[in-house]
């Protein structure tokens, strides 16, 4: 009986088991069919259900991307559509202006045309400024293309901070400093000596003979030395000296006319005496051995007296000579080392200039803590053209050595003109501040600076002259970006041009980055350009080519009311006309690749909806089957339960 009914159990369980497997089946089928899908949850296939919802995702992107798209191409069409209405006022106001040009018309003629004129600028300044999309002004805009220093020479000269003592030399007098012009001649003293001791003028021999009116001679009677005059009261010769006329006695006779005791009260000049010993800083020298008088009368021992002196940059003893055209001045910071604390803070903001005292011409010198990099600066004044600032970067600067260092490299790589001479050196270098007048910065080994200067005399100042300014310019359009692409970097920028007046018609002070640079010149040239200069080269393609407008400075209000105006008027809508072609070229460009842009993206589209399909989507024929077959072995299974159920109850009534 154990065994009867274990067996009937056994069965039982099977039957039900293979029942509830065929009804699992059969409701994954019939969830299939209904849905369409065959992935309706994870469990389904969970690297199938994975896969699909990663590509559901790419496709909701790309159609948004493509949404995108179309939107901005909607948006480039709309300023395309003001552009073209541009492009027909342009086409109006040029017909004006070659009407205006005509003789024909009288001043009334010309003053309504200007007023017609006015109605079409004042339109097309309305569609730059008005024509939007969702908000986005598309016509007026521009964008940043470069910040430009510039040296502005006419900002009056300020002096540093709290005295701060820039230069050693012009902190010592006032703040300013002007050298001496001339040259430096080394003074010797063995083996030959080239110096002569000034103070030593004096008695010569005796003369012998009567001297010569004009000749210089030394007075015996008051021991000093004269020009010899001719009184014309008595005929009779004197000296003329600081002490008076003294009347001239030679052998007892005074110019052969008057006997007198047998005396001579004149004799010649020594020669100055040569230097034995090195003379002092300050005190006088002379050039040569025999003095050299002026034509004054008394006359002065002038020209070659010199005052000694250490040469600048050398410190050689020498004497210096105001004959020549140069000045020399030492370069020294180091006062200003004693007075700052913070290095190279506090030099920020600090520097020197100097002044050509006969021309334009001045050099600033500022030094800029917050780099290390040197550049150089022209003047923004036309007529102070070579008034020049250096901003020497003194960020590694640690004492005034260095610093005279960084000055002195700063020069030579701000200046192109330079033959990249550098410190440290062992060797004497130069290095060339400015070409005009021929100023240098010189070094010479191994610690010693000066500044030189031809030509008229240099003042230097412990402050700076003239102001660095920064300008901003732009570039005459905006850049739009358009989510194209369903990664953040995927997107497609497009340029929309300005097209306000300030575009069409520029003037020097809009500050457009619009000029072409060398790189932007063709290369080679073609061949109408033969047989052109380059300059005429440059300026020809620069009106036929060259997209954006020439700078100009015509007024658009009276630009039709002569024949004059009207005639350049011609010429300046032409480069306006050429600008807006462009443009609008540029627009239907975009346009045109966003075409493309979108039909990619549908493709794109399409292609991964497919993709997603093989993986999601049922299979009809085989679900159904799949079904039926499932639908069947459960409704057999059900017959079997049912089948397994009535043995077991025949087997326990046969026991009853």
């Amino acid at each position: 009986m154990i065994l009867t009914n274990g067996l009937g159990g056994i069965a039982t369980a099977s039957v039900l088991r293979q029942l509830d497997s065929n009804l699992k089946k059969s409701l994954k089928n019939a969830a299939e069919i209904s849905s369409g899908k065959k992935i309706n949850s994870a469990k389904d296939d969970p690297s199938g259900y994975h896969i699909s919802e990663e590509m559901k995702k790419q496709i909701r992107s790309l159609d948004q991307c493509n949404d995108n798209s179309k939107k901005g191409q909607t948006m480039i069409d709309t300023a395309s559509g003001g552009i073209d209405q541009q492009i027909a006022i342009m086409r109006n106001l040029k017909k004006l202006a070659l009407d205006a040009a005509n003789d024909s018309n009288s001043p009334a003629d010309r003053k309504i045309i200007q007023e017609h004129a006015n109605q079409l600028f004042a339109e097309s300044e309305n569609i730059a400024q008005t024509t939007q999309y969702n908000g986005q002004y598309l016509l007026n805009k521009s964008s940043f293309s470069r910040e430009d220093t510039s040296f502005n020479p006419n900002t009056p000269y300020r002096a540093i901070p709290n005295s701060t003592p820039v230069l050693q030399q012009a902190a010592a007098n006032g703040g300013s400093y002007t050298p001496a012009q001339g040259h430096y001649t080394a003074i010797t003293i063995s083996p030959i000596a080239n110096t002569y001791d000034p103070a030593s003028v004096g008695k010569g021999t005796t003369l012998t003979s009567l001297p010569t009116a004009g000749d210089i001679v030394w007075d015996n009677n008051n021991n000093t030395y004269g020009r010899v005059t001719l009184n014309s009261t008595d005929n009779a010769l004197y000296i003329s000296s600081a002490a008076g006329d003294t009347l001239i006695e030679v052998n007892g006779t005074t110019n052969g006319s008057y006997p007198t005791a047998a005396s001579t009260n004149v004799s010649t000049i020594a020669d100055y005496p040569a230097n034995t010993a090195n003379p002092a800083i300050g005190s006088t020298v002379a050039a040569s051995a025999a003095p050299i008088f002026d034509n004054s009368t008394p006359p002065n021992v002038t020209t070659n007296i010199y005052t000694v002196a250490n040469e600048p940059g050398t410190n050689a003893l020498s004497y210096f000579t105001p004959d020549g055209s140069t000045s020399i001045i030492s370069l020294d910071f180091s006062n200003l080392f004693s007075t700052i604390t913070s290095i190279p803070g506090d030099l920020n903001g600090l520097g020197f200039s100097f002044d050509c005292g006969g021309c334009n011409q001045y050099v600033t010198i500022m030094f800029d803590s917050s780099t290390a990099s040197s550049s150089l600066y022209g003047s923004t004044d036309p007529s102070a053209e070579e008034a020049i600032c250096y901003k020497i970067g003194v960020q590694n600067v640690t004492d005034s050595q260095s610093l005279l260092e960084t000055v002195f490299n700063g020069i030579t790589t701000a200046n192109s003109r330079n033959n990249n001479a550098s410190l440290p050196n062992s060797n004497n270098l130069t290095t060339e501040i400015a070409g005009r007048h021929n100023i240098s910065l010189n070094y010479y080994a191994p610690d010693q600076f000066t500044i030189s200067k031809d030509g008229p005399t240099a003042t230097f100042n412990n402050g700076i002259e003239g102001s660095l300014e920064t300008t901003d310019y732009y570039k005459p359009t905006q850049t739009l970006s358009l989510q194209t692409g369903t990664n953040s970097s995927q997107y497609t920028n497009v340029k929309v041009p300005n097209t306000t007046l300030a575009a069409l018609f520029p003037d020097y002070s809009d500050h457009w980055d619009t000029e072409p640079q060398s790189s932007d010149y063709p290369n080679p040239w073609p061949e109408e350009y033969a047989d052109l200069s380059d300059a005429e080269k440059q300026s020809k393609w620069r009106k036929e080519v060259w997209p954006y407008p020439t700078d100009n400075t015509q007024d658009l209000s009276t630009a039709f009311l002569t024949r004059e105006n009207a005639g350049k008027f011609i010429d300046t809508t032409d480069q306006s006309l050429k600008y807006l072609i462009h443009s609008s070229t540029l627009t239907g460009a975009e346009s045109n690749r966003l075409n493309y842009t979108e039909d990619n993206l549908t493709t794109a589209s399409t292609n991964t909806t497919a993709s997603m399909s093989t993986i999601t989507d049922t299979n009809m024929a085989k679900a159904m089957t799949e079904y039926t077959k499932n639908t069947i072995l459960g409704q057999a299974a059900q017959a079997m339960l049912a089948h397994a159920n009535t043995n077991a109850s025949n087997i326990l009534s046969l026991l009853q």
